[in-house]
């Protein structure tokens, strides 16, 4: 951590490394990954992105994350997004919770599952829209969800205008 600024605030978000007691792989994802991400300057936080549901509990909206975390009116460099598939039903929230929060997002790095038509195309004309071009998209074909790596920057709309 010494190449990073001390005014540097890095967070990891995931659900999964708390609350999947069922799986055969329990022991590693149940692992509560707290003191050992503070040893690295990280502060790791057992939520995943969403809204609160019966069968998902502990969960909270970008707006909810922003609003806890005091990061309203703020900027954030990098965010990487890997939410197993909840980004066709949230992207266009994600965006308002923003805007609405006042937070700007410089580079957003996304894992796009299955590429799904016609959303995907709905998540890239949204991300457009608001200011972001896509630099950088990779296979990841890891795992039993085929997708896509792919990084946003966000540029003036102005930039994007013939």
């Amino acid at each position: 951590m010494k190449h990073v600024s001390p005014k540097c605030e890095i967070h990891t978000f995931d659900l999964k490394a708390f609350t999947l007691q069922d799986s055969t792989k329990a022991s590693m994802r149940n692992k509560d990954f707290t003191a050992e991400a503070k040893k690295v300057g990280v502060t790791f936080h057992h939520w995943g992105l969403g809204e609160i549901t019966k069968r998902m509990r502990n969960m909270k909206t970008f707006k909810k994350i922003i609003t806890t975390l005091k990061h309203e009116g703020r900027t954030i460099d990098l965010m990487k997004i890997d939410c197993e598939r909840c980004e066709y039903q949230q992207f266009r929230q994600w965006l308002q919770d923003w805007k609405d929060m006042g937070l700007t997002v410089r580079q957003v790095m996304l894992e796009i599952h299955n590429s799904d038509l016609p959303h995907v195309v709905d998540l890239f004309n949204e991300f457009q829209r608001a200011g972001y071009v896509m630099f950088h998209k990779e296979a990841n074909y890891l795992g039993e969800a085929k997708s896509i790596e792919a990084a946003f920057l966000l540029l003036s709309t102005d930039f994007q205008k013939e």
